[in-house]
């Protein structure tokens, strides 16, 4: 299923719930690493913009989308502890 069905099917249970359209979408995207922020900037921003258009044309919220990088840094040091 696209972003756009999926988009449109939480849409029409938040109109259901609240009788309109939501003026602010936030995006999360989780684990985004180095070689993915610039496809996830110029490919899934607008493929989101695009689902509005699907909805209604002039249904325009404002996006917001907050992009976790994926960073693998965990050290784990062992203590020796003399009695």
């Amino acid at each position: 299923m696209c972003i756009a069905n999926r988009y449109r099917i939480v849409c029409c249970c938040d109109v259901q719930v609240n009788h309109r359209f939501p003026d602010r979408v936030v995006i999360y995207r989780d684990g985004v690493g180095d070689g993915q922020l610039k496809v996830s900037a110029e490919y899934e921003v607008p493929q989101f913009e695009s689902c509005f258009q699907h909805i209604s044309p002039d249904y325009h919220p404002k996006l917001t989308v907050v992009v976790c990088h994926k960073r693998i840094n965990t050290r784990i040091f062992s203590a020796l502890v003399s009695c």
